[in-house]
């Protein structure tokens, strides 16, 4: 990149831990010790607006505007993007990160083993009361061949992105957004309804049944 822009580039690494405390003491101590421009930090949205209004970070939507062709482009035909990158204050502060891929365009969405599908003479489940049958089936049916019922039915992951099992399965029943990580209080239960009203999922029937349904699967 250096050979094409003629931009020389020197890069200050920060600790993969703690890397915000970091950032504070650069920015507590007068400002001698900032970088021009921080990568792949996420700085919390009211800090922004924070350092913002202080001028330590400086408003990016003229740069944006007039010098960044591609991610003009890009935003014309993401017309979500900028939108989602300014702040309460008004400004845009980062230029975001966008990434889009077959495997990650949809979240919360689960792999199923075709073998196994064709193994057990099943179709794809396209209901819960299905997915429940598929997999009973896999467990207890040895779709692997050999000779023992040794199959894990259901894997997720504690961390990740949308790797709980319960995100994408309560939305069957209620309204679950999950965040990015398995962090229960970042999780957003509570919605405007079709009524214009706003509902929290988790005092809905349909919550209720979700719960019992999570705790068949388990049982």
């Amino acid at each position: 990149m250096e050979e094409l822009t003629n931009v020389h580039v020197v890069w200050e690494l920060l600790p993969e831990y703690d890397y915000m405390e970091k950032i504070n003491l650069m920015f507590n101590s007068g400002g001698d010790d900032l970088p021009d421009v921080f990568l792949s930090c996420n700085f919390p949205s009211p800090m922004l607006i924070s350092l913002g209004s202080a001028g330590l970070i400086l408003p990016l939507q003229d740069l944006i505007e007039k010098n960044t062709y591609n991610h003009r482009r890009l935003s014309q035909a993401k017309p979500n993007l900028l939108p989602s990158l300014v702040s309460a204050d008004g400004n845009i502060y980062t230029m975001g990160q966008f990434s889009q891929n077959e495997p990650n365009q949809y979240a919360m969405r689960f792999w199923i083993n075709q073998a196994f599908l064709d193994t057990l003479g099943m179709k794809l489940p396209t209901t819960t009361d299905e997915y429940y049958e598929y997999l009973k089936a896999v467990k207890t049916r040895d779709p692997n061949g050999n000779g023992r019922a040794d199959e894990i039915p259901l894997v997720g992951a504690t961390e990740g992105w949308h790797a709980e099992i319960d995100g994408f399965l309560m939305n069957a029943f209620a309204f679950n957004e999950t965040s990015t990580e398995a962090d229960p209080a970042r999780r957003r239960r509570v919605f405007v309804s079709q009524s214009g009203r706003v509902e929290a999922s988790f005092v809905t029937p349909g919550w209720k049944k979700g719960l019992e349904y999570l705790h068949k699967l388990y049982a």
